[in-house]
């Protein structure tokens, strides 16, 4: 992590190191013909968890789903595809910061876009658009 996003994200940063040692990472590149409904309760019919990944994560290949859905009989954690985003390569390690924070603040794009002092508009798609501007600048306000 960049001294910037070290800066930034002080008050968050003993969370986060907790979220390292606990949060579940599951490769959808590992479990991919599973169903998807075996890990969330948003999928379709008989959706694969692979399929679900691609039709929601867009072009990221990574998305969280949160603890507060665990109740709903999900399975909390972050997902992605080692194929897209290998865990170690700079590029990954932001997109895997973002899907942390969200995991620790157990908020939407719009909530973690107003934690960042980012100028969220309560539009999910351009906020996660702004958040991903500011992880991926290693921690720069995309203004």
């Amino acid at each position: 992590m960049s001294s910037r996003c070290q800066s930034a994200l002080k008050g968050d940063l003993p969370a986060l190191d907790k979220a390292i040692q606990e949060v579940p990472l599951y490769n959808v590149d590992q479990i991919a013909k599973m169903k998807a409904d075996f890990f969330t309760l948003n999928a379709t019919g008989k959706e694969t968890i692979g399929n679900y990944l691609d039709r929601t994560a867009g072009p990221s290949g990574m998305f969280t789903i949160y603890n507060d859905t665990v109740e709903r009989g999900s399975r909390a954690g972050i997902y992605y595809r080692s194929s897209r985003n290998p865990l170690g390569a700079n590029s990954t390690n932001y997109l895997l910061l973002h899907e942390m924070m969200h995991w620790i603040l157990d908020g939407s794009e719009t909530f973690l876009a107003k934690h960042l002092g980012l100028n969220a508009i309560g539009d999910q798609p351009r906020d996660d658009e702004l958040n991903s501007l500011y992880f991926n600048s290693g921690c720069l306000d995309p203004g």
